[in-house]
């Protein structure tokens, strides 16, 4: 159960467009799907009751299209679900979105693997850093995590697809495109705090290792290193058609002892 004064917004806008809730596309905005939702009673039970009754809701305003110019996938219909107690409507009043009048400026902005790990530099910071910072309040942080390699996983990957680089920007390149994309002034107000490394680990039982490697295992092994460095998912089903993924797997396993992850933490705060 997340604290009684939780307004949890849920949206398929872009990272520049998230903190108004307001579509940059003058024609989609005209049509957004802006839905609020007012959980009755105080118990878990209750609100997924009403929660699990979204399902037709998000499956008909969350839907893709083609963006005309890049080809990218974009939203056909800009969408934002608000929810909330409907018991805590008054404390939280002055805080719920509003539709058109939403300008909302964080204390914290945790983003978790929010970008392709291929892309540059450059696009990392346009698409999704500059603009998360840009609706930082004073003395907020944002926080940015992803995966870096050099890693289990990321040794798996290269001995089935060597010329794979999964991670060709990390946080040194992000910073100094960064630092030369902002103008003195920005960079004034901004603190880039030293970045960390950090690392966790696919849970296995050691039993489940030292007494030959179980299928179940070798399953979560692959598809967390496949997801973690974001491989493409035709070259993925190729590889499995043909199982030549097992053996790798298992040897690498059995090498570390089981598998874990490297990841890089961004802190950057506004003064």
């Amino acid at each position: 159960m997340e604290h009684p004064n939780t307004i949890f917004v849920v949206t398929n806008l872009h990272y520049s467009e998230a903190a108004t809730l307001e579509s940059k596309n003058e024609i989609k905005q005209k049509k957004i799907n802006w839905e609020t939702v007012k959980l009755k009673g105080d118990t878990s039970y209750e609100f997924f009751t009403q929660l699990n009754k979204l399902d037709n809701l998000l499956q008909k305003n969350w839907q893709v299209e083609r963006h005309p110019t890049s080809g990218n996938p974009t939203y056909k219909t800009p969408s934002a679900l608000i929810i909330y107690r409907d018991d805590q409507s008054f404390p939280l009043n002055h805080l719920i979105p509003i539709k058109n009048k939403t300008k909302e400026n964080f204390d914290l902005i945790l983003a978790s693997q929010p970008y392709r790990s291929r892309i540059k530099a450059r696009k990392k910071n346009e698409y999704v850093i500059k603009p998360m910072i840009d609706a930082l309040s004073k003395n907020g942080k944002l926080v940015v995590v992803h995966a870096s390699g050099k890693d289990p996983a990321y040794e798996l990957i290269k001995k089935i697809w060597p010329n794979e680089n999964p991670f060709p920007t990390l946080g040194k390149k992000i910073y100094s495109d960064l630092k030369s994309m902002l103008s003195s002034n920005e960079l004034q107000k901004l603190k880039f705090n030293p970045i960390k490394n950090i690392k966790y680990s696919l849970r296995a039982l050691p039993e489940e290792i030292s007494n030959g490697i179980s299928t179940s295992i070798i399953f979560s092994a692959w598809n967390a290193s496949t997801y973690v460095t974001q491989m493409n998912d035709d070259e993925v089903l190729k590889i499995e058609k043909k199982f030549k993924h097992i053996k790798p797997t298992q040897k690498i396993i059995k090498k570390y002892g089981g598998l874990w992850f490297n990841d890089e933490l961004i802190v950057i705060e506004k003064k």
